[in-house]
């Protein structure tokens, strides 16, 4: 019997719109009634994922979210914050450089909000990200009712800092972004591994991302921190994903299920499939896995 339920965002639960979906709302909020414990699991901070959490009423039946690839777990019965882990200063440093050398946007989010880089050829992100830090304090609540901001976590209370030069960087960060076109990542994707893939857990979410989180932390830690906590065994998780950070929690347990528009890595190691994130995937899951519907 299940009695975790694991679901990823993008690309699994939200649709290419970025909403839930009134199926996958209705089954997800049906499966906590019956008494399984639901764990959003994202690459997401803060913000941009609890955003999702009255929704699904996950405050109300014992959920939990776990965020920027397993760094931080927080209980949102007991409201209680776990940190597995930061990038430090120096570490971050040695991104920025990267970056720099390959001319791609870097995204870090930290305790104290957003830091970016943005390169000469994709300066304009950098002039909007300037726009916002001067709208943002007079704005937020009228910008809190558009869904594309608080998607990305732009409403938050801390700052949002403009990095130019590496001294820039003095705090440590919870998870570091890389972004740019699908061929300029491809073309800085070994480097980038080799460089960084024994030091920093090294994962292209999409064609235009790439999440760099510190070594050991992915999805899977917050996992089994909630196992350990209810006496959850193995065959009684039921993961969801689509996408390379993913691939620990897919892999790890007898009900991984990849989504139908999962890339190939995860669907090679899930060990079932269910539809597609515009199709409802995740209700899909949960009623042949759970609800046995």
């Amino acid at each position: 019997m299940i009695k975790l339920i694991v679901s990823d965002l993008d690309g699994t639960l939200l649709t290419k719109f970025k909403s839930i979906t009134k199926e996958n709302q209705e089954t997800l909020i049906e499966a906590q009634k019956q008494g399984c414990i639901l764990a959003l699991a994202t690459g997401r901070g803060y913000d941009s994922t609890q955003q999702f959490v009255p929704m699904l009423k996950m405050d109300q039946y014992n959920g939990y979210m776990i965020m920027n690839n397993g760094q931080r777990l927080i209980d949102l019965k007991n409201k209680n914050t776990t940190i597995n882990g930061y990038i430090t200063a120096d570490d971050a440093k040695k991104v920025l450089s990267f970056a720099q050398k390959h001319e791609i946007q870097l995204v870090m989010d930290g305790e104290k909000g957003f830091a970016f880089y943005s390169p000469k050829n994709l300066r304009i992100y950098r002039d909007i990200y300037r726009f916002l830090i001067k709208i943002l304090p007079h704005f937020r609540p009228i910008l809190g009712r558009i869904h594309i901001f608080s998607l990305f976590g732009f409403l938050k209370s801390q700052e949002v800092k403009i990095i130019n030069v590496a001294s820039d960087i003095v705090d440590s960060y919870d998870k570091i972004g890389l972004a740019h076109t699908k061929i300029s990542l491809d073309k800085s994707m070994s480097e980038l591994l080799e460089a960084f893939q024994d030091q920093f857990e090294v994962m292209r979410v999409s064609e235009n991302w790439v999440d760099i989180s510190p070594k050991g932390l992915t999805k899977l830690v917050g996992i089994r921190q909630i196992m350990e906590i209810h006496d959850i065994k193995d065959d009684e998780v039921l993961t969801m994903g689509d996408s390379d950070n993913d691939v620990t929690m897919i892999s790890a347990f007898p009900h991984g299920v990849a989504m139908g528009n999962a890339n190939e890595r995860i669907k090679s190691l899930a060990k079932f499939s269910t539809k597609t994130n515009s199709e409802n995937g995740v209700a899909h899951a949960v009623r042949r896995f759970v609800l046995n519907k």
